[in-house]
């Protein structure tokens, strides 16, 4: 043979190994063995809600079943909360995370005792300045308090649920597909998240070894670890907006919930900066001009949601307000009052106020104990950026008033107005926690569901499933399955109107209800986004 020809065959030869190891490389990653995945692996422990004295309502299913599982082990609602909120960290990265912050209300079901409230909001620095838009994040603090106060499942066992979450894989579903395709835009590209200029698609695996490697820091070293070595390297990845200062003296505020009575139900919902008190007036207004709903007198109840929103629009500061003087304001003398000054007329415009992405879940324990926690980073993916630990961080401090004399005006260490509105309903023989995503919208959808399950006979599911509606603008937005009568009285009202498809403000209700008599549990969700 000659040499040309050996040169010719050692070529073949190399482009078949070349093309051979190309091929296997990429039907590799296709044929990925997913029932492999922890995932997969806890699938079977996911229960029939129907029959069983505990539950989770999330989300996310993969978080669920981390929850379910923990709660099984023998965890409570607290425990199984911590391990609910870390595996959305990794499988939600758009809507909360280590970067960002939130609420729990943790209720025993002991009567006339509220629950109890930990607010970890993110707030800003001490070296604020107008316009920044980064807050000190309260995640990783808020949980270990609540832990500590109510928690008695050790806390390396929690994170030994969620860590292979991260390390192993999961698989991506359709919901993330679809945040990473439309508010993908502006965030950082260097996450596992993204493949050059390409999103991971629904069923591609993804790991997140660098998220790993810091919840396993958090597992043994406890939140110091997230707030003194993390906290440092977040500063220069941040451009020293946030200093080691900031994350050193960070707290979680301890708070009695607000409350108010609601057609002989004991309604809590978090205090200020919280949007729990917005939440409660528009309950009140219902009950102070609506009693004939339940027999459907669908114009008085639909008055008063627009109403109500028009109001919360109106009030939307008193949430920042240092007195804290809930008894004037969730009293009916000063809400009919202030309803006399509204009319449709008056358009306001709330786009600009809040921000739409963020997480809500519901656990309920075998002894009664019931969790509702709302968790963020503010808008989808927070601020885009992405710290080499593994997370994103937030954008909280965009919630700010541009306006010198808003009570929401930035300041140095802050926290910023928020409508997020983690919920406990206490009745006479059930008590259910309830939330949502949503932005400014957050207590009208809550509104809307509470008031249809506690004024009619369907179940929780059926209130959280019908349509919904909201005006802003001198336009009432609302959900394609609306009643044709419903959309008569919106016109009736002199309103424009615009249905809208996969709107983010019309939220994503996760609720769970616990019935005292015979110790079961209900569930009632919404799927993604509607």
């Amino acid at each position: 043979m000659s040499i040309y020809n050996k040169k010719t065959l050692i070529v073949i030869l190399l482009l078949t190994i070349i093309i051979s190891f190309t091929f296997y490389m990429i039907t590799k990653k296709d044929n990925y063995n997913k029932d492999d995945l922890y995932e997969n692996k806890i699938a079977d422990h996911q229960q029939d809600i129907s029959d069983k004295n505990y539950g989770v309502a999330s989300n996310n299913p993969i978080a669920t079943r981390v929850g379910e599982k923990i709660l099984q082990d023998g965890g409570n609602a607290v425990d199984a909360s911590i391990g609910v909120s870390y595996a959305l960290a990794v499988t939600e990265p758009h809507s909360s995370g280590l970067g960002g912050g939130g609420a729990m209300l943790a209720y025993d079901g002991q009567e006339n005792v509220a629950p109890k409230q930990w607010q970890y909001k993110d707030i800003s620095s001490f070296n604020y300045k107008q316009k920044d838009k980064i807050g000190v994040p309260g995640f990783v603090r808020g949980l270990e308090d609540a832990h500590k106060e109510a928690g008695k499942m050790d806390r390396k066992k929690i994170m030994n649920y969620v860590i292979p979450l991260a390390e192993e894989g999961f698989e991506v579903d359709s919901e993330l597909e679809r945040s990473l395709k439309l508010y993908g835009s502006d965030v950082d590209r260097d996450s596992p998240f993204f493949e050059g200029e390409q999103t991971k698609r629904e069923g591609d695996v993804i790991k997140q070894p660098a998220l790993a490697k810091t919840l396993k820091g958090i597992r043994d070293n406890g939140p110091n670890y997230f707030y003194d070595k993390v906290g440092k390297s977040v500063t220069k990845q941040t451009d020293d907006k946030l200093t080691e200062k900031d994350f050193q003296s960070y707290k979680t505020e301890k708070k009695e919930p607000v409350s108010t009575d609601y057609l002989n139900n004991k309604v809590y919902a978090p205090s200020n900066p919280l949007g729990g008190s917005l939440m409660l007036q528009g309950l009140e207004i219902d009950e102070a001009t609506n009693n004939q709903a339940a027999q459907g007198n669908r114009l008085d109840y639909i008055t008063g949601i627009l109403k109500s929103r028009d109001l919360m629009y109106r009030n939307r500061d008193i949430v920042n307000g240092q007195d804290e003087d809930y008894d004037e304001y969730l009293s009916q003398d000063y809400l009919l009052g202030r309803l006399n000054e509204i009319n449709f007329e008056s358009n306001f415009n709330t786009n600009n106020i809040d921000n739409t992405s963020t997480t809500h879940f519901v656990v309920v324990d075998k002894n009664g104990q019931l969790t509702s926690t709302t968790n963020t980073l503010a808008s989808f993916f927070g601020s885009g950026k992405y710290m080499k630990e593994g997370f994103y961080m937030n954008n909280s401090l965009s919630n700010f008033s541009s306006n010198p004399s808003s009570p929401n005006y930035g300041a140095k260490h802050k926290q910023p107005r928020s409508f997020t509105s983690p919920s406990i309903v206490v009745g006479p023989d059930y008590y259910m926690g309830i939330g949502t995503p949503g932005g400014n919208k957050i207590p009208t959808t809550l509104n809307e569901v509470i008031i249809d399950y506690l004024r009619n006979d369907g179940t929780l599911q059926e209130s959280i499933n019908k349509p919904r509606f909201y005006n802003d603008g001198g336009k009432i937005f609302y959900e394609n399955a609306t009643d044709q009568q419903d959309i008569d009285i919106f016109k009736s009202l002199g309103f424009e109107i615009e249905e809208k498809r996969n709107d983010p403000n019309f939220g994503s209700v996760q609720a769970a209800l616990y019935n005292k008599n015979d110790k079961t549990v209900e569930i009632g969700h919404d799927v993604g986004n509607r």
